[in-house]
């Protein structure tokens, strides 16, 4: 290697920063706080409401019952992501695959179906991101992602 030919990679894309928008940068630096977790079991609740043909309603307009599952799934959530360490990058990963899979998930039992959800796209979305970010040795990244180049 040349000297002065480096450049710096991010380590959460295996590119310059440079070539990110500043913000996207921001958004990786945010930290794992209460809301960020309302904000996902709001994402999976809605989802599997979605999934199971009933109305999508805002945590504040659910009714006593599901107000106290959606605390139950609350406290899940939290547990899984502080026990195993979850980073926010995959978290937001986790985010867009709930999102993706919205149109195409039909739940026949509510069973666990919150837990089944938020575990399925985290389980995905960790799976990318460590694949992504780990030793890659004749993959580069542009062939891994060749959107993560553009802004």
């Amino acid at each position: 290697m040349v000297a002065g030919s480096y450049s710096p990679v991010h380590e959460a894309s295996l590119i310059d920063p440079s070539l990110h928008s500043p913000a996207l940068l921001e958004l990786l630096e945010v930290k794992l706080s209460r809301s960020l977790i309302e904000y996902v079991v709001d994402c999976v609740a809605e989802t599997v409401d979605f999934a199971m043909g009933r109305p999508s309603t805002s945590s504040r307009g659910r009714p006593q019952s599901r107000q106290s599952d959606h605390s139950n799934f609350t406290n899940f959530v939290t547990n899984v992501l502080h026990k195993a360490e979850v980073k926010v990058p995959v978290l937001l990963v986790t985010l867009v695959y709930i999102d993706r899979a919205k149109p195409h998930l039909q739940i026949a039992l509510e069973q666990w179906a919150c837990e089944r959800v938020f575990l399925g796209a985290l389980v995905a979305a960790n799976k990318v991101c460590v694949l992504i970010s780990g030793p890659v040795s004749d993959i580069s990244a542009d062939r891994l992602c060749p959107h993560a180049v553009l802004q």
